[in-house]
């Protein structure tokens, strides 16, 4: 095979007995490969014939042309000349993978074009030095002259790295990336000079003791589970700007030594030192804001300064933050999770640039600081009691009941609270008073969303109206909210809430709406799962509404018919509803839709699918149905009927318990149909049209949980996968 080119991967070398196979083999003679991989079983873990091993490498040397080449469980005790030549001068990425028995690294420092290197699991490998660089220098003096990442990984038994930069500059010239994990006995030091090394990464590491130094480029360092004497110096690291820290044994805090030189420093993680009390003395000097990230950090007392963004997580001891915290002066994000001791904040305010707040999974927070709300003093907020928060996120803080007395920030624009399953109310400032409805208070609170999800204490909204600037509303799983908050609803001309998104859903003990109408603004509806809740009427819509597009509808047994008025629709979904049959002849008439979707609504449905009107959407691009006429074996009895308009390019049909044949659709005529999904339908034998051949627009066919069509149309193996085997994208799963 004299003209074989690409990638050539051969396995199973152990197998080769005769190593005369080896050298006819001749791949010296294939100028055109350029990857080549070769591997030895997993099963022989470097044993076997060392001195066959040796032979058939040494047999198998590649053509000079080669640019990438893996060697992977070879297991002879070293490596033929050829590996490293400089002849190979196109050699870009080499891999040694795994090759237990060689005790040293072969000579790779001459290979002018390399420029990934990987050595990996050379257990046998205890120094790596003068063999590993190479005897004679090239490249004007050079070694590893093009090399831009070095990855040492698994050296199980790599105690000595020897430095040859005191000599010479001309060490890894390149060098963008290195990273050493997982050598234990690696003790002496790192070359002391890497001049464009860019991102550094040590893990695993624990008895290297020598810090770092002479890193002029360094940008992004990361050192875990090693000595904490790695990180005791600075020298020239002055250009960092991420620094990554985790499982350090020992480390109660940054050395002096190597702090002062972090003045670029913008990202800082740390993350599993349980002995880490504080991150440094005396404060940080760095003139630039900082991100903080702290994870599983246990004894951790004291933050740092300049902190714009701050994560803590899984402190499982942090029980308060410290009283300074309003010194964090740059800090605009806070992220508190999985800290369940923490009870309290300080009682003074939040840091004066606080943007976000996110609360995930504190167990103890039974009260959210007092400085976060507005005080009011005559009608006006307290200039001294400012709060600049524009997003809050309150999940899984069970204890909390309430908020703090007071406004909401005039910038919170960003309300959630999911999972706190004892709150009880709301702040009463985020509600506008009719008594006090004047412009300024009116315009105090600038709301724009806000979110309640599994809040099953909370009983009803605090009294008034919503804030005017609220644009979308979702209350979910609320099971004990006996009444929706007035500003959803238009009543008057002088209030007009600008709600664009409106979402109710699993609220049983809801019944009814405020009084009014529904703002002209609001684009979507949501009701689902309100088993009490009044039908919407023709009389909550404005006659002139214009913008709502969207309206989903589950489980709503109250509603018996679609309000007229809704022609503007583009999506409807309708899901576990009873009265479906008297909603067809709404259906029908929205000729506006573009998506349909009905799913699980068998219950009383007798007009057969060809009467429903479908064909008539003459805009509509995605139908979706699920769950319905448990009984029919097919959609039609007349062959020539018309279900679906031609302009769909997207078709679902999923759970017909009994359906036999799709023939009655009259996919062929289906002429924009561009993806088609069946699921879950037991029985049915083909998806063929009478014709035999569905649309040439068709490009995706998706079944699932369909074993006859499993059996009939599998690649390669069904007796009619030719029939669909001209389709780009076809996946047939059993499940």
């Amino acid at each position: 095979m004299s003209h074989l080119r690409g990638e050539l991967y051969i396995s199973k070398l152990e197998n080769v007995v005769n190593i005369q196979d080896a050298r006819d083999a001749d791949l010296k003679l294939k100028h055109n490969l350029e990857s080549l991989i070769m591997q030895w079983s997993f099963e022989m873990d470097g044993s076997g014939n060392e001195k066959n091993q040796m032979d058939v490498l040494d047999s198998l040397q590649p053509c000079s042309n080669l640019n990438k080449l893996c060697i992977q469980l070879y297991g002879g005790p070293e490596f033929p000349r050829w590996i490293g030549d400089a002849l190979f001068s196109k050699m870009v990425d080499l891999r040694l993978i795994d090759c237990r028995k060689c005790t040293s690294l072969p000579c790779l420092g001459q290979l002018p074009s390399l420029k990934q290197l990987r050595i990996q699991g050379m257990v046998g490998v205890k120094k790596v030095g003068a063999e590993f660089y190479g005897e004679t220098r090239v490249s004007a003096g050079k070694f590893f002259p093009s090399l831009e990442s070095l990855h040492f990984n698994s050296m199980l038994e790599w105690e000595h790295w020897e430095d040859w930069s005191s000599s010479t500059e001309s060490l890894f010239p390149c060098l963008h990336k290195l990273t050493i994990e997982d050598c234990p006995k690696l003790i002496m030091k790192l070359p002391t000079y890497l001049p464009s090394l860019t991102k550094l990464s040590v893990l695993f590491c624990p008895k290297l003791e020598s810090p770092l130094s002479r890193l002029p480029l360094l940008k992004e360092l990361r050192v875990g589970k090693c000595n904490e004497a790695v990180l005791s110096s600075g020298n020239d690291l002055t250009s960092l700007t991420k620094l990554t820290i985790s499982r350090i044994s020992g480390l109660i805090k940054l050395h002096e030594g190597f702090v002062q030189f972090l003045q670029g420093l913008r990202v800082l993680e740390v993350s599993g030192c349980e002995e880490l009390e504080y991150l440094w003395e005396d404060g940080f000097g760095s003139e630039n804001s900082l991100s903080l990230e702290i994870r599983d950090c246990d004894q951790l007392v004291s933050l740092g300064c300049n902190l714009q963004s701050l994560e803590i997580s899984g402190c499982d001891k942090l029980e308060r933050l410290p009283n300074g915290w309003q010194s964090l002066t740059c800090l605009e994000e806070l992220e508190i999770r999985n800290c369940p001791k923490l009870a309290s904040f300080p009682d003074v305010g939040f840091p004066p640039m606080l943007r976000n707040l996110i609360l995930d999974n504190c167990e103890g927070l039974k009260c959210l600081p007092d400085g976060m709300m507005l005080k009011m003093r005559n009608d006006s907020t307290d200039s001294n009691n400012l709060c600049l928060l524009e997003k809050l996120v309150i999940y899984r803080c069970p204890p909390l009941i309430c908020f703090p007395k007071g406004q909401l920030p005039t910038t919170l624009k960003s309300l959630s609270i999911l999972y706190c399953e004892n709150l009880k109310s709301l702040p009463e400032g985020m509600m506008h008073c009719n008594s006090i409805a004047t412009t300024s208070t009116m315009d105090m609170c600038a709301l724009e969303y806000l979110n309640l999800h599994m809040c099953p204490s909370l009983i009803g909204f605090p009294r008034g109206r919503l804030p005017i600037t609220l644009k979308e509303l979702s209350i979910s799983n609320c099971e004990k909210l006996e009444s929706l908050p007035e500003g959803i609803m238009h009543y008057d001309s002088t209030y007009a809430a600008a709600l664009q998104d409106l979402e109710i859903r699993k609220c049983p003990s809801l019944t009814s709406f405020p009084r009014g109408k529904f703002p002209s603004t609001l684009e979507r509806l949501d009701i689902g799962g309100c088993e009490h809740l009044e039908s919407i009427s023709e009389e909550m819509f404005h006659s002139t509404n214009n913008s709502l597009q969207s309206l989903i509808l589950g489980r709503y047994p109250n509603l018996k018919t679609l309000p007229d008025c809704l022609n503007t629709l583009t999506n409807l979904r309708i899901a576990d509803f009873e009265n479906l049959e008297l909603l067809l002849p709404q259906i029908k008439k929205l000729t506006r839709l573009t998506n349909l979707s009905i799913w699980n609504c068998c219950e009383n449905i007798k007009t057969p699918l060809s009467q429903w009107g479908l064909a008539r959407l003459t805009s509509l691009k995605d139908l979706s149905i699920r769950g319905m006429f448990p009984d029919a074996t097919s959609f039609s009895d007349d062959p020539h009927s018309i279900l679906f308009p031609t302009t769909l390019t997207s078709l679902t049909l999923s759970e017909f318990q009994n359906l036999e044949s799709l023939a009655s659709l009259s996919l062929q005529t289906l002429t924009s149909l561009e993806q088609l999904v069946i699921e879950s339908c037991p029985k049915l034998r083909s998806i063929l049209p009478r014709e035999g051949l569905l649309p040439d627009t068709l490009s995706r066919l998706y079944v699932e949980s369909c074993p006859h069509l499993t059996q009939r149309y599998s690649k390669e193996e069904g007796d009619d996968w030719p029939k669909i085997a001209h389709i780009p994208c076809v996946k047939i799963n059993k499940f």
